[in-house]
C-alpha cells in the first residue's frame, strides 16, 4: 500500500493527494459558491494540501541545477513542476527531490485528459475498473513517497474521482506497463 502522508519541511503533515485550486473561480456570485462547495468537498474527503499562505519556501518550474543552487541559499521544502505519466521531462528534478526528501508537487498530473487516449492506460484502467485519470494519479503516488499530485478541478465529482485514486492498487505488471510509456523510469524510486 502507498504511504498516504508526507511531512513537508519536516513538520507539516499533509495527505499526499492534494487539490489544485487554480481552476476555481474567485469572483463573487454563483460561480464562487460552486467553487467553495468544491473546496469544502475536497476537505470532507480528507484533502489537506490545498498552494494557500506562505509558511515555507517552494519553487516552481526549476531544473535540478537551479534547485541545488537555491538550496545553498535557503531551505526548500517543495518543488512544483509539470510532471505526469506521459510527460516526464522533469525526471531529474523529481530524482533530486526524492534524494533530499523534498516534496515534489506535479502540476498537470493527469495530462489534461490525454491519459485516456493511450491504449495502455485505458487497458490498465479497464483491468482495475477505474478511470484513466485515476490510473495516472495512482502511478504518480506510487512513483515515490515525495510525490504529492495536485490535480485541479472545478467539479466536486472530479474531486471525488481524484481522491479515490489513492486507493487504486497498481500491480507490478501495471506499473511496468505504465513506466514504459515514457521510455521507462524504473521502479526503484517507486516506494509504494
Amino acid at each position: 500500500m502507498t504511504r498516504t502522508g508526507f511531512r513537508i519541511g519536516g513538520d507539516l503533515d499533509v495527505r499526499r493527494l492534494g487539490f489544485g485550486a487554480m481552476h476555481l473561480p474567485a469572483e463573487p456570485g454563483p460561480a464562487r459558491q460552486t467553487a467553495l462547495a468544491v473546496a469544502r468537498r475536497a476537505v470532507e474527503l480528507g484533502v489537506t494540501l490545498i498552494e494557500g499562505l506562505v509558511g515555507r519556501i517552494g519553487l516552481s518550474e526549476v531544473t535540478a541545477a537551479e534547485l541545488a543552487q537555491a538550496r545553498e541559499i535557503v531551505d526548500i521544502v517543495s518543488v512544483q513542476n509539470r510532471y505526469n505519466l506521459l510527460d516526464r521531462e522533469h525526471e531529474p528534478v523529481h530524482d533530486a527531490c526524492a534524494a533530499a526528501g523534498i516534496a515534489f508537487l506535479p502540476w498537470r498530473p493527469v495530462a489534461w485528459g490525454k491519459a485516456g487516449a493511450k491504449a495502455e492506460i485505458a487497458a490498465v484502467a479497464a483491468d482495475l475498473g477505474a478511470t484513466p485519470t485515476q490510473v495516472a494519479l495512482a502511478w504518480l503516488l506510487r512513483r515515490s513517497p515525495v510525490v504529492l499530485p495536485i490535480p485541479g478541478t472545478a467539479r466536486s465529482e472530479h474531486v471525488e474521482e481524484n481522491v479515490a485514486a489513492a486507493d487504486l492498487d497498481l500491480t507490478p505488471a501495471h506499473r511496468d506497463r505504465l513506466d514504459r510509456l515514457a521510455g521507462g523510469v524504473g521502479s526503484a524510486a517507486g516506494a509504494g
